[in-house]
């Protein structure tokens, strides 16, 4: 049923572009909207946006500002005026939260704008005016931010305050998030990319993002390309994706179809995996636990040349390759199962790596 839901809304996508897309019709009309309010440095900022992009700024000053520009492109000039006059903002204030919230006037009761509220009350009319709706936001640094963009991009300087982020059909392109706990949500987006993120979980389908440093994070996501440059503490569920990373202190993942690229990891490894690739360019030199159970996945693993641990391999319908250092002390092998034992570089080393793999290959190298 899940992926009956993303065909479905791959193909609403479609006309989605076309309403917001880059076609011109003869006429182009727009309006601004400028608002400021007071909120605490510990306050939140919350605000609702599709088919634009959301910027946000921060300073040290206890306000928070809004430049909003709604635009409107179509071939029926009526039409277009009518259609920039339904689309509005509604904003809500208190010291403690500032919310602002694209809406369609034209629409009873206090839903937000979204896209079914632009094809509906368009298309029934055989319209297809193009909107563009862009906030530029500045807000106070410390101030915690809850943001819904879509068909959009939301970008982002710098931010003290814990971020929730929800994002599909556009991009991110976040600097800073220097708070724990953060949540980013996203789906159907392209080249977006975090530059820090103190901790916190991604959840991202159908996507490809680069996040190049974190010091724990939790990610989930379904035909996703995850580049994790250096995460120090990751755990990780993925299906149908890649999972890259560049080092770790610590990995812990379950990877079903998928690609697991892994650098350097320090410390620890706990992976299960199915149908799919586990690669892990360096083992580090005091690497401590590693377990990894699979089915139908090739295992490579290539160790420090310094590295110092006990290993046991077990595998049924699968082949077993170590390099000339490891001093086997015990093996045993049958018509379908192969299991060695052993060590490298001291027998009574603490490090433990264990691999129990089904109807996939294990290698175990020296760097």
């Amino acid at each position: 049923m899940k992926n009956l839901y993303k065909i479905l809304a791959l193909l609403l996508l479609v006309p989605a572009l076309n309403l917001a897309g880059n076609g011109r019709g003869k006429y182009t009309k727009s309006k601004k909207l400028s608002k400021q309010y007071s909120l605490n440095a510990d306050g939140m900022v919350k605000i609702s946006n599709s088919f634009g992009n959301v910027t946000i700024t921060t300073w040290d000053q206890p306000q928070v500002t809004f430049e909003i520009v709604v635009e409107v492109n179509g071939d029926d000039e009526s039409r277009v005026e009518k259609q920039l006059k339904d689309i509005d903002v509604r904003f809500t204030s208190s010291s403690e939260m500032v919310e602002a919230r694209t809406f369609n006037g034209e629409n009873s009761g206090d839903d937000d704008f979204s896209f079914w509220d632009l094809f509906k009350s368009n298309n029934n009319r055989g319209y297809n005016g193009k909107v563009k709706i862009d906030y530029v936001v500045k807000m106070p640094i410390t101030a915690s931010l809850d943001l819904s963009n879509d068909y959009g991009a939301v970008i982002i300087d710098k931010l003290e305050g814990r971020a929730d982020i929800s994002c599909d059909y556009g991009r991110l392109d976040i600097g800073q998030l220097m708070a724990r706990e953060n949540e980013l949500s996203f789906d159907y987006t392209r080249n977006s990319h975090i530059d820090y993120m103190k901790s916190g979980i991604i959840r991202a389908d159908f996507s490809d993002f680069d996040l190049y440093d974190c010091e724990q994070l939790e990610f989930k996501g379904d035909y996703t390309k995850a580049r994790l440059h250096k995460t120090e503490r990751l755990n990780y569920k993925a299906d149908f994706g890649t999972v890259e990373t560049e080092e770790s202190i610590s990995v812990v993942g379950r990877a079903d179809y998928t690609t697991s690229r892994l650098g350097v990891v320090l410390e620890k490894l706990d992976i299960t995996a199915d149908f799919g690739t586990l690669k892990v360019r360096e083992l580090g030199k005091n690497i401590k636990s590693v377990n990894v159970r699979s089915d139908y996945t090739g295992i490579d693993l290539i160790y420090h040349r310094d590295a110092s641990f006990r290993f046991d391999i077990d595998t049924e319908f699968a082949g077993i390759n170590t390099s000339g250092d490891a001093e086997i002390t015990n093996s045993s092998k049958d018509h379908t199962e192969k299991s060695i034992s052993g060590y490298v570089g001291r027998s009574s080393s603490s490090g433990m790596i264990k691999i129990k793999s089904e109807f996939g290959s294990v290698s175990l190298k020296r760097n």
